[in-house]
């Protein structure tokens, strides 16, 4: 018989009980493998008995999936620098894109004048006239 007990410290104290009636006169075989009991009843003194016994082993496996230490992808200090490193790097696209885009203007000013980017006729500028003050009638 196998008897099952939640932690090794119940099985080893219902085993020294079920010792303890074997001196009753009953013809007990017990033995404690981990949190569980093994009961042989009746040819205690047998070979095959004794046998039988020794062949139940508990064997307890552990595994511990929770991470032991933070990883560089949790640290917050990583997660920092990164992001300041995409602002740099977008930084300096931004620099090389606009400094392009204005020397192909310039460029294309100074050897088209008046074909591409400056010509009058397509030039439109809104403008308020905040300044101007109508002239008064006295």
């Amino acid at each position: 018989m196998l008897l099952q007990y939640p932690t090794p410290q119940i099985a080893a104290e219902r085993l020294r009980t079920i010792q303890a009636s074997q001196s009753s006169g009953q013809a007990l075989a017990a033995r404690r493998t981990g949190p569980i009991v093994v009961v042989e009843n009746g040819n205690a003194g047998n070979s095959d008995a004794r046998n039988l016994l020794n062949a139940v082993n508990y064997e307890a496996e552990v595994t511990w999936n929770e991470a032991t230490s933070m990883s560089k992808r949790d640290n917050i200090g990583n997660l920092l620098l990164a992001v300041f490193s995409l602002i740099g790097i977008l930084i300096v696209f931004g620099l090389i894109f606009g400094v392009a885009f204005g020397g192909i203007r310039v460029l294309l000013t100074r050897h088209f004048p008046g074909t591409v980017f400056d010509v009058p006729e397509n030039v439109e500028i809104l403008q308020l006239h905040i300044d101007d003050r109508p002239t008064s009638n006295k």
